[in-house]
Protein backbone atom coordinates (compact mmCIF):
# COMPACT_ATOMS: atom_id res chain seq x y z
CA UNK A 1 0.00 0.00 0.00
CA UNK A 2 1.36 3.04 -0.78
CA UNK A 3 2.75 5.26 2.27
CA UNK A 4 3.35 8.49 0.46
CA UNK A 5 3.81 10.17 -3.09
CA UNK A 6 5.29 13.31 -4.48
CA UNK A 7 5.22 14.47 -8.18
CA UNK A 8 7.90 16.16 -9.38
CA UNK A 9 8.78 17.03 -12.92
CA UNK A 10 10.10 14.31 -14.95
CA UNK A 11 13.79 16.24 -15.19
CA UNK A 12 14.56 15.09 -11.59
CA UNK A 13 16.78 12.17 -10.75
CA UNK A 14 14.73 9.66 -8.93
CA UNK A 15 17.31 9.81 -5.55
CA UNK A 16 16.14 13.37 -5.39
CA UNK A 17 12.86 12.84 -3.74
CA UNK A 18 14.21 9.90 -1.83
CA UNK A 19 15.57 11.89 0.63
CA UNK A 20 12.56 13.80 1.56
CA UNK A 21 10.06 11.18 1.55
CA UNK A 22 12.40 9.18 3.84
CA UNK A 23 11.85 11.72 6.59
CA UNK A 24 8.40 10.61 6.44
CA UNK A 25 8.72 7.74 7.70
CA UNK A 26 9.37 6.34 11.24
CA UNK A 27 12.60 5.41 12.63
CA UNK A 28 14.30 1.83 11.59
CA UNK A 29 11.76 1.52 8.58
CA UNK A 30 13.54 0.31 5.20
CA UNK A 31 12.36 1.60 1.66
CA UNK A 32 12.94 -1.33 -1.11
CA UNK A 33 13.95 0.63 -4.39
CA UNK A 34 14.66 -0.61 -8.14
CA UNK A 35 18.08 -0.38 -9.42
CA UNK A 36 18.13 3.59 -9.96
CA UNK A 37 18.00 3.65 -6.45
CA UNK A 38 21.55 2.58 -5.97
CA UNK A 39 24.06 4.70 -4.57
CA UNK A 40 26.00 4.02 -1.93
CA UNK A 41 26.57 7.56 -0.87
CA UNK A 42 22.83 8.33 -0.70
CA UNK A 43 21.96 5.10 1.58
CA UNK A 44 24.35 6.53 3.50
CA UNK A 45 23.44 9.78 4.03
CA UNK A 46 19.52 8.69 4.30
CA UNK A 47 20.29 6.12 7.24
CA UNK A 48 22.50 8.65 9.12
CA UNK A 49 19.81 11.52 8.46
CA UNK A 50 16.19 9.86 9.35
CA UNK A 51 17.71 5.95 10.58
CA UNK A 52 15.42 4.54 7.77
CA UNK A 53 17.45 2.10 4.88
CA UNK A 54 17.53 2.59 1.52
CA UNK A 55 17.92 -0.96 -0.02
CA UNK A 56 17.90 -1.05 -3.69
CA UNK A 57 17.68 -4.12 -5.98
CA UNK A 58 21.91 -4.42 -6.90
CA UNK A 59 23.32 -4.38 -10.49
CA UNK A 60 25.23 -7.70 -11.30
CA UNK A 61 28.62 -6.12 -10.84
CA UNK A 62 27.95 -4.88 -7.44
CA UNK A 63 28.61 -6.30 -3.54
CA UNK A 64 25.30 -7.79 -2.60
CA UNK A 65 23.44 -6.81 0.28
CA UNK A 66 23.34 -8.95 3.67
CA UNK A 67 21.53 -12.39 3.67
CA UNK A 68 18.33 -10.48 5.67
CA UNK A 69 18.07 -7.76 2.86
CA UNK A 70 18.40 -10.38 0.30
CA UNK A 71 15.54 -12.32 1.49
CA UNK A 72 13.34 -9.17 2.40
CA UNK A 73 13.76 -7.93 -1.23
CA UNK A 74 12.92 -11.57 -2.17
CA UNK A 75 9.51 -11.67 -0.03
CA UNK A 76 8.31 -7.91 -0.93
CA UNK A 77 9.40 -7.37 -4.85
CA UNK A 78 6.54 -9.60 -6.22
CA UNK A 79 3.98 -7.02 -4.23
CA UNK A 80 5.76 -4.13 -5.47
CA UNK A 81 5.39 -5.61 -8.79
CA UNK A 82 1.70 -6.22 -8.45
CA UNK A 83 1.14 -2.76 -7.23
CA UNK A 84 2.90 -1.31 -10.00
CA UNK A 85 1.23 -3.58 -12.48
CA UNK A 86 -2.52 -2.26 -10.83
CA UNK A 87 -1.79 1.48 -10.21
CA UNK A 88 -0.25 1.59 -14.91
CA UNK A 89 -3.89 -0.21 -15.14
CA UNK A 90 -5.52 3.04 -13.82
CA UNK A 91 -4.19 4.57 -17.27
CA UNK A 92 -1.74 7.35 -15.26
CA UNK A 93 -0.19 7.96 -18.37
CA UNK A 94 -3.28 9.12 -20.56
CA UNK A 95 -4.83 11.52 -17.97
CA UNK A 96 -6.61 13.80 -19.97
CA UNK A 97 -6.74 17.27 -18.17
CA UNK A 98 -5.71 20.74 -18.77
CA UNK A 99 -4.07 22.19 -15.86
CA UNK A 100 -1.28 20.88 -13.15
CA UNK A 101 -4.08 20.84 -10.22
CA UNK A 102 -6.32 18.89 -12.52
CA UNK A 103 -3.59 16.46 -12.89
CA UNK A 104 -2.54 16.38 -9.32
CA UNK A 105 -6.59 15.87 -8.14
CA UNK A 106 -6.87 12.61 -10.61
CA UNK A 107 -3.58 11.16 -9.52
CA UNK A 108 -4.65 11.65 -6.05
CA UNK A 109 -8.00 10.11 -6.77
CA UNK A 110 -6.68 7.13 -8.22
CA UNK A 111 -3.96 6.25 -5.32
CA UNK A 112 -6.91 6.98 -3.30
CA UNK A 113 -8.84 4.44 -5.34
CA UNK A 114 -5.88 1.83 -5.73
CA UNK A 115 -5.40 2.45 -1.55
CA UNK A 116 -8.95 1.34 -0.69
CA UNK A 117 -8.88 -1.94 -2.79
CA UNK A 118 -6.57 -3.14 0.16
CA UNK A 119 -9.35 -3.44 2.40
Amino acid sequence: MPVSFSLLPASLHDLTPIHELTYLLGPNACVYGDKVYNSSPDERSIEQETWVRLIPIRRKNMQNHCWQDRMDLRRYRKSIETANSQLEKFDLERLYVRTNAGFELKVWANVLAFSLSFH
